[in-house]
């Protein structure tokens, strides 16, 4: 006789939608934020929010990630697709 086992695998649910990394450097704060969403537009427009904060609170003296720029001026961590 087969005896079948089953594995099922659980994970806690996600709750960080939002995560900031603040570096400080000799040139100011640098920091990266990843966020998420229901759609891109959400994810979207979280980013500009947090990164306008950002600005406001550690200055514009950020380091400036490899990539390219969306429309709006906002530095983007990877080359558009």
């Amino acid at each position: 006789m087969i005896q079948r086992h089953v594995v099922q695998h659980v994970y806690p649910p996600q709750d960080d939608h939002v995560r900031i990394k603040l570096i400080k450097n000799t040139k100011g704060y640098g920091w990266e934020i990843s966020t998420n969403g229901e759609s891109s537009e959400d994810a979207l427009t979280s980013l500009r929010q947090i990164e306008q904060q950002m600005r406001t609170e550690y200055g514009k003296n950020e380091k400036k990630p490899v990539g390219g720029q969306t429309p709006n001026g906002l530095e983007i961590s990877h080359p558009p697709l």
